[in-house]
């Protein structure tokens, strides 16, 4: 599955992203100056790919902490995540549930 259209990512995308602290999570450093704790930008990059090809059917079959499991654990197989990137990565995800059933349907 792919972007077909990334103007309706775009559109998608930006009606989740409320307001300028969401991108804070992009950073590339792993601490922003207010002390919030931020994933890398390859961490992120792979993280939405896997979320990119995830069918929407495997999606709609799962409740939101088994979708949250399942990505983080094809995420930590492709790049070992320390216990608090798993976490970082757990909360920013629980965060964009409906983001995440949007994109794939």
């Amino acid at each position: 599955m792919g972007w077909q259209n990334p103007y309706k990512l775009l559109r998608i995308l930006n009606k989740y992203l409320k307001n300028k602290a969401d991108t804070l999570l992009f950073q590339t450093n792993t601490i922003d100056e207010m002390g919030k704790k931020v994933v890398k930008t390859t961490i992120m990059r792979q993280l939405w790919a896997i979320i990119q090809e995830t069918s929407g059917k495997t999606v709609a079959g799962l409740n939101d902490s088994d979708l949250i499991n399942q990505i983080i654990g094809k995420l930590n197989s492709k790049q070992h995540l320390s216990s608090e990137d798993c976490c970082i990565v757990s909360t920013y995800l629980r965060s964009r549930i409906p983001l995440i059933r949007e994109i794939t349907q």
